[in-house]
């Protein structure tokens, strides 16, 4: 490499660094509220020792029965930025760094497959939906396990030898067990597209690659217990799905409306269509003459993209981002091959050649700055953690409770920061509702309904009423074990009320925005 080469790599690392950034230092907040609750158990893994699996922190969930971790290896990854004085700092800056890692993989895959302007496509990658930019700026394991599925999907496509795709593997699954099924799903999507081009049946990666599955899940302690919490993540949690039982879950679990596509994904659509219509022309035509290498690159990028879109439609919005991930490496390789094409031929510039560059730019230029404003209007939703978020009630706790005492929270998404400013008491629940649920369904509706329903009664089953319930200080008093009940006023008023009335209940600490209060026996 000389030079100017070597000058060039740095100022696109520097891009790559920069904007991530922008965005996520600009924003001032906690992107995702489960990034307070990675950097604090990194922490304890720092301060108690890597192998102590034990999490009584959630006394309600299959993740202490079971005290195991499918996240150990992001946790592990997360040490280095558990020496920041302020661990906030250490979310922000773990963020920015596991950003711009994902971009500079993406890069390299476009690199390694030759792909002419790859550093403008990773850009426009980036910016390519706006629930894209917002994931990947959180410091949580998605953001490593997108950059790594890219590169196994290049290192499938051409091939490198069966060990680096068993150490992608294996990373993969120590570092986020739960996407172990997307290399799987990716690597079954190019062998077919293999079998087609090709007309040979690939079995020696794949293999390998089901090997580091298997040695990546188990490098962690106790991998059993970790397999039982994912069979809760991935098969409880589809059959509750099937169900419509109505669990409480985040929008990127919940499937993907036309209402939402229209409103995040239009630019992409247009972008992916385009290059939809130039594939069909090209085959049409009868001017397809890539090698097998490549066709295997765009058709197994295309195929993928749909893939992911169908699973977006039919469970969950997440998966929006490996198909934009897929739209752009489609894109951007028939593209590529159509301009080397026409230069080879030399074919010289037609009005509709032009009209498909200036629209590919024009479409580059409306994502930039739509999904910017996009993201600003997700980075200043209430629902978007404040750094300080539930520190003060956190800390009082901390100071005024004795060690063990379990405390009640109505959200599961309020855990997180709980945790993170106090580990001195027990909560309820956190990281998802169906770890509750498949803990307990009749405490998980008694939780739920507490939260939600505004009476004075809460069920372990539906329907609830109040000649079969309970009161709510017997619920969270005697099933719950609860000493302490932490109620944020707006999103429980209702439940409030009915706390400050009952004598059981004495209210202990108050702010503007939470009340806490001990449970009486």
């Amino acid at each position: 490499m000389n030079r100017l080469s070597k000058i060039k790599l740095v100022f696109i690392l520097l891009v790559f660094f920069t904007l991530p950034a922008i965005f996520i230092l600009g924003a001032d907040k906690v992107l995702d509220p489960d990034s307070f609750y990675h950097i604090r158990h990194a922490w304890l893994y720092r301060t108690s020792g890597i192998f102590q699996t034990d999490f009584p922190w959630v006394q309600f969930s299959v993740i202490r029965s079971n005290a195991a971790d499918i996240w150990y290896g992001f946790h592990l990854l997360l040490i280095p930025f558990t020496f920041f004085d302020n661990l906030v700092e250490g979310i922000y800056f773990s963020a920015i760094f596991f950003a711009a890692t994902a971009l500079a993989v993406f890069y390299f895959v476009l690199r390694r497959h030759r792909i002419a302007y790859s550093f403008l496509w990773v850009i426009l990658l980036y910016f390519s939906t706006p629930d894209f930019i917002f994931r990947l700026n959180m410091s949580r394991p998605q953001t490593i396990s997108i950059g790594l599925l890219a590169l196994l999907f290049s290192f499938l496509v051409k091939p490198v030898g069966i060990w680096p795709i068993f150490a992608v593997s294996a990373a993969l699954t120590f570092i986020h067990l739960s996407f172990f099924w997307a290399a799987i799903l990716i690597a079954v999507m190019v062998m077919v597209t293999i079998f087609i081009i090709q007309k040979r049946l690939e079995w020696k990666n794949p293999s390998a690659l089901f090997g580091g599955i298997v040695v990546g899940w188990l490098l962690r302690p106790n991998p059993f217990g970790a397999l039982k919490i994912l069979k809760v993540q991935l098969v409880d949690l589809l059959a509750v799905k099937q169900a419509g039982l109505p669990l409480l879950f985040g929008e990127e679990l919940r499937p993907l409306i036309f209402e939402a596509a229209r409103y995040k994904l239009i630019p992409f659509l247009v972008l992916w269509g385009i290059g939809i219509a130039i594939l069909i022309w090209i085959m049409r035509k009868r001017i397809f003459t890539a090698d097998a290498q490549t066709k295997v690159f765009i058709f197994g990028s295309l195929v993928n993209a749909i893939v992911f879109f169908l699973l977006a439609i039919f469970s969950g919005q997440r998966a929006t981002d490996f198909m934009a991930m897929f739209g752009i490496f489609f894109v951007a390789s028939l593209i590529f091959w159509w301009m080397a094409y026409r230069k080879n031929h030399f074919i010289k510039s037609s009005a509709g050649f032009n009209a498909v560059i200036l629209g590919i730019a024009a479409i580059f230029l409306i994502m930039v700055f739509r999904h910017t404003v996009i993201f600003n209007t997700y980075a200043n939703a209430d629902y978007v953690s404040q750094p300080d978020r539930l520190k003060e009630v956190s800390l009082w706790l901390r100071d005024n409770s004795q060690s063990g005492e379990i405390v009640f929270h109505t959200s599961w998404d309020s855990f997180p920061a709980l945790f993170f400013w106090n580990q001195k008491n027990y909560y309820i629940n956190g990281m998802d509702p169906i770890f509750e649920y498949s803990f307990s369904p009749s405490l998980y509706w008694e939780h739920n309904i507490m939260a939600v329903s505004g009476r004075r009664f809460t069920c372990g089953v539906l329907p609830c009423n109040e000649k079969s319930g309970k009161s709510l200080w017997e619920a969270m008093r005697k099933d719950f074990g609860a000493s302490y009940a932490i109620i944020e006023l707006d999103r429980n008023p209702s439940l409030n009320l009915n706390l400050e009335s009952d004598l059981r209940f004495s209210k202990v600490f108050s702010n503007k925005s939470e009340v806490i209060y001990r449970i009486k026996i």
